[in-house]
């Protein structure tokens, strides 16, 4: 049986049929700059934490890559200026040992339900009481804060059904491009969802049922249906649409 990822429900909610095409038949999606910039980014993020502890948070703009370019060095910039923060309030509350997150880039798997992801990150609330912030980060342009939240809500699933530590109060959100944190608290409405969507692709999978679910802003981002499944794509109501262009 398919274990799920987030990336799985995130691809099912945007359009069934671009689920059955890269998750079912193995289309792969060529990745852009932005992508690459996303994932260069998570991977500086993850080793930030384990130079950030031996030498002064003053001096932590040593570990910008030279290699990166202004786009990806004004988004370390503020990160480290945001990381700054925390560790001048933990340090006045005597908490420094709660600075570096529990885990980073943390594969999780749960066999009993069949899902598995990696998670960005995970730190402490309140390490005495045992309260846990789920992180995720995000360095698009746009931050789409409820479809992000929903796929921390899967994580926390998966954190607890994995046998993990703590309690989980609250998920918080990161762009560096946008200069954004966002916190939200976990409840078990989204919890309940975050299951809801589990078993919904389940049953899809289960029943081969991926009906398109198109728009003409949703073909010109994903590009995995042929000319010849346009009238699938889009009904014949009159109205002009962008993807009429490739039909001349």
């Amino acid at each position: 049986m398919t274990y799920i990822r987030k990336s799985m429900l995130e691809s099912y909610d945007f359009c069934p049929q671009q689920f059955f095409k890269q998750w079912i038949m193995g289309a792969n999606k060529e990745a852009n700059q932005k992508m690459l910039i996303g994932t260069r980014f998570h991977d500086w993020a993850e080793k930030f934490f384990d130079y950030a502890q031996t030498i002064h948070c003053s001096d932590w703009e040593q570990l910008i890559p030279p290699e990166f370019n202004d786009e990806e060095q004004a988004m370390v910039r503020w990160f480290i200026w945001f990381q700054t923060t925390r560790w001048i309030v933990l340090e006045s509350e005597d908490r420094l040992d709660e600075f570096t997150p529990i885990q980073r880039e943390m594969f999780m798997i749960c066999d009993a339900i069949r899902i598995k992801s990696t998670l960005d990150g995970a730190e402490w609330v309140d390490k005495k009481a045992g309260t846990i912030r789920l992180v995720e980060y995000k360095t698009g342009s746009k931050l789409n804060e409820e479809s992000a939240f929903r796929q921390l809500a899967f994580y926390s699933i998966l954190w607890t059904m994995s046998g993990n530590p703590g309690t989980i109060t609250t998920l918080r959100l990161i762009n560096p491009r946008l200069e954004m944190v966002v916190d939200c608290e976990l409840t078990e409405e989204m919890t309940v969802a975050a299951m809801t969507r589990v078993i919904k692709l389940r049953n899809a999978i289960d029943k081969s049922q991926f009906p398109y679910k198109c728009s003409d802003g949703k073909y010109a981002a994903c590009k995995l249906c042929s000319m010849d499944e346009l009238p699938k794509l889009f009904p014949d109501d009159g109205m002009v649409r962008f993807s009429d262009i490739y039909d001349h």
